[in-house]
């Protein structure tokens, strides 16, 4: 498979020690390795931080996974069927699937 799926999930907050002394860590943790290494302090950086790692590993807009629910992709995943595939002469201007 030439693309990872990445999953980034929020760990359970640890006691770590810091520069400034003991405190409660939060690490976003995804299966590339990318976003393990960086201390988050409070929660809702981490839940930011991994929101900002799933859009800076998607495809861009237009090489997006057409029908994400039937081929159970999500909008940050590369879709192995739909990423070599080429628009049919016609349909070049629809963005979307109506459904």
């Amino acid at each position: 498979m030439p693309y990872p799926k990445h999953r980034p999930e929020v760990g359970h907050a640890r006691v770590e020690d810091t520069p400034e002394g003991e405190a409660w860590i939060w690490r976003v943790q995804c299966a590339c390795g990318q976003t393990a290494h960086v201390p988050h302090h409070h929660r809702l950086d981490a839940e930011a931080a991994a929101d900002e790692h799933k859009a800076a590993v998607a495809p861009p807009e237009n090489q997006r996974c057409r029908e994400p629910l039937k081929h159970r992709t999500r909008w940050h995943d590369w879709c192995a069927l739909c990423v070599d595939q080429a628009v049919l002469p016609g349909f070049e201007n629809l963005t979307g699937v109506a459904g």
